[in-house]
This record gives structure tokens, C-alpha cells and sequence, in this order.
């Protein structure tokens, strides 16, 4: 318990840089079949992963966004394999009515919380 309470304490002090991290994927559309939105936001959270030591393979795909494989190598024991998607159900221009923003506390846009909230908490968690 006490790890688990260090790592919140710790990323209570990183707040900002999480929310400009959730506004740069956010602003990124990213629908469902619409490839260029999804491989851009493919593209900015690649490094991401690369900064914390991983690789990155990217299998192309010719209608939808390009599958991304993130791999580090460790000297522990076990594996781990974390699923995610890339893309949104919000259609391309929803920008414009719901802007990313935060509000009392709580951020909003298309995305936030399913799936670029999800990736801020798992790249938190690597």
C-alpha cells in the first residue's frame, strides 16, 4: 500500500503535465475507419512508450489505422500484455462543438475517456 500511495503522490505533482498530455492526444481526432486521424494520433503517443524504454513495430493497415506494438525487453520475471485502441467513436469535427477542456477539476472532449484517458493511465502505471 505504501508503493501505491507514493506513485499517487507522485503523480499528483505531475498534474499538469498530464493534462497538457491528455489535451495533445485529445485534440488529435481520431474516429473509428478514419485512417489519417488515427494513425496521427498513432504517431503521438508512440513516443510515449518510447520514452519509457520500449520499441515500437507498426503493422501497416490499408483502410483503418495502423496496429501499433509496443515491446521492452526485462530482467524480471513474467510477462504483461496491455491492450488499447487508438481510435474514438467521435466523428471528425466534434472538435468544434466539444472542445477539450477542464472544468472544476474534470477534463472534457471526444476521447477522454475512452481510450486518451486510458493511455495517460497506462503509460502512468509503466
Amino acid at each position: 500500500m505504501a508503493e501505491a500511495r507514493r506513485h499517487h503522490d507522485y503523480l499528483k505533482t505531475q498534474r499538469d503535465a498530464l493534462v497538457a498530455e491528455l489535451e495533445r492526444f485529445t485534440v488529435i481526432e481520431s474516429c473509428s475507419r478514419e485512417k489519417d486521424g488515427v494513425d496521427a494520433v498513432g504517431r503521438a503517443v508512440a513516443p510515449a512508450f518510447e520514452s519509457l524504454g520500449y520499441t515500437i513495430e507498426r503493422i501497416e493497415e490499408s483502410e483503418c489505422g495502423d496496429h501499433l506494438i509496443a515491446r521492452r525487453a526485462g530482467a524480471g520475471h513474467g510477462k504483461l500484455l496491455a491492450l488499447i485502441h487508438l481510435d474514438t467513436l467521435w466523428p471528425t469535427g466534434t472538435l468544434a462543438e466539444n472542445p477539450f477542456r477542464v472544468e472544476n477539476g474534470l477534463a472534457f472532449g471526444p476521447g477522454i475517456r475512452d481510450m486518451k484517458g486510458g493511455w495517460l493511465v497506462l503509460l502512468s502505471a509503466l
